[in-house]
């Protein structure tokens, strides 16, 4: 399981075009052919796992078997119908518990989201955005170190999140992103004055964030 893991933290992280899982598999570089008298090798087209050290390494039949079993998810826990993201909210939450145990966010912080490729019908937050490398992707608002890059916070875009899972309460009538930048820092133990470094912290935004009345929470806070 330690092999199927990080073969799919691997791939999420350096998506390969193109052949689909066996492509990461692949143990020789593709060859295009053009003609019956040329071809042409297409450089570093062959998968990493081929390349990985044996003792990581797993066969193309097994990584599929894993793949089509292996379903971590507890349904008790999805909250009935109302989280879209309850598959992966045990994970986020390790990790959101986990970051605020044992860092002390850092005095310039980044808030802004990442995405994860991601095309498969079935995904309940599968967005798209014609103008992304990847257009169907998986969104994460992420707050983040500037400098360490340490994740302190992290959430998944749901879009109009009405439900309002792991949001606090006080949250939950702002807008969508007004209210996950703020859930972050409250979250992040900001808000309390637990975690000081030098009296303040430095916040960056884009401009799909930033807004006076989220500027004028964030000092208050």
């Amino acid at each position: 399981m330690h092999r199927f893991l990080g073969i799919i933290l691997r791939i999420s992280i350096t998506p390969q075009d193109g052949g689909g899982y066996p492509a990461y598999f692949a143990d020789h570089n593709t060859s295009v052919r053009y003609s019956t008298s040329s071809s042409e090798t297409l450089p570093a087209s062959m998968g990493f796992v081929a390349a990985m050290p044996s003792e990581f390494r797993m066969s193309l039949n097994r990584f599929k078997q894993i793949r089509g079993a292996f379903h971590p998810e507890d349904k008790l826990s999805a909250n009935g119908v109302q989280d879209k993201c309850y598959q992966l909210r045990a994970a986020m939450n390790e990790l959101n518990a986990c970051s605020l145990a044992n860092f002390v966010p850092e005095a310039n912080l980044a808030f802004d989201e990442g995405g994860v490729a991601c095309r498969s019908r079935y995904c309940p937050v599968r967005q798209y955005n014609k103008d992304k490398p990847d257009k169907f992707r998986v969104d994460f608002f992420m707050l983040a170190g500037s400098t360490t890059r340490i994740i302190y916070h992290i959430d998944f875009y749901q879009g109009r999140n009405d439900s309002n899972v792991g949001i606090l309460e006080e949250y939950h009538d702002t807008p969508t992103t007004m209210k996950a930048v703020l859930n972050a820092v409250a979250l992040s133990g900001l808000d309390e004055g637990t975690s000081n470094t030098n009296g303040y912290r430095v916040l960056s935004l884009d401009n799909r964030y930033q807004c006076p009345q989220l500027a004028f929470l964030l000092k208050s806070k």
